[in-house]
Order: structure tokens, then sequence, then C-alpha cells
């Protein structure tokens, strides 16, 4: 499995998941690593407004997922879960901005049977400043 809270399990997880009434329809979750482009001032205002900007797009497809960063090292690791046609079009977006480098090796796609992140979550963001906060 490509991504598990911890300590959470499965049973739980689908259970709630079924409770909003997906526990039949097949998701695609898509995770990726990828590296903003700029100074770490630049990358990290850049990344501020990606994330507004993925909250708002994803809640109106219904995507959900998280977007984490860390700022020492330009470095962004994002989950996304939904339709197959929602998370295409939402990934063939992040394919075409221009402000990160993906790392093509790190693009995991599977088809999931229950969300980790909640319906009306969209999206998170969790950074990790240079002094190693999360």
């Amino acid at each position: 499995q490509l991504f598990r809270l911890p300590n959470t399990p499965s049973v739980f997880l689908r259970s709630f998941c079924a409770e909003q009434g997906e526990g039949s329809v097949p998701l695609t979750r898509l995770s990726y690593m990828s590296t903003m482009r700029g100074t770490v001032e630049e990358a990290a205002a850049n990344l501020e407004r990606v994330s507004e900007k993925a909250l708002e797009i994803n809640r109106s497809k219904n995507v959900t997922g998280q977007l984490w960063y860390d700022a020492s090292l330009r470095q962004v690791w994002q989950v996304l879960e939904g339709s197959q046609a929602n998370v295409q079009f939402i990934w063939q977006k992040i394919q075409a901005d221009d402000r990160h480098t993906i790392d093509m090796d790190t693009v995991e796609t599977e088809t999931v049977d229950y969300r980790v992140f909640p319906q009306g979550w969209g999206m998170k963001l969790r950074q990790r400043n240079s002094l190693g906060n999360l």
C-alpha cells in the first residue's frame, strides 16, 4: 500500500469512508515528489500560492490529499486521491507548472477503495522550516 496513516487500522478507514458513501467506488491515489525552483524565499512564496489555489480546486473536484514541504531542501511530497478523471485533471496541471521539477521516479498511482484524507479536506499543507520544525 502506498500510504497509510500511522496507528490507524485500515478497517477503521474503510468503515469511515463507507459512511461517506465511497466504499464501493474505486478511487485513484497519486503521490510524487518534486523540488521547488528559485531561492528558498521564492519557493516558499510560490508554495503558499499553490497551496491556496489547490485547496480551492481540489474541493471543487472532490479531490483530497496532503502537501508536505521541506523548506530547507525546497522539496515537496504530495498525495492526491479522488476519481481517476479528477486526479488526472489536477495531475496535468501539476505537471505543467514550471515552479517545480517533478522527480518522475517517485510518481506512484494506485486504485484504492477508500480515502486516507476525508472528503471536504481539500488539500492541507504541512511545512518543515529550516530549523526542522513541522
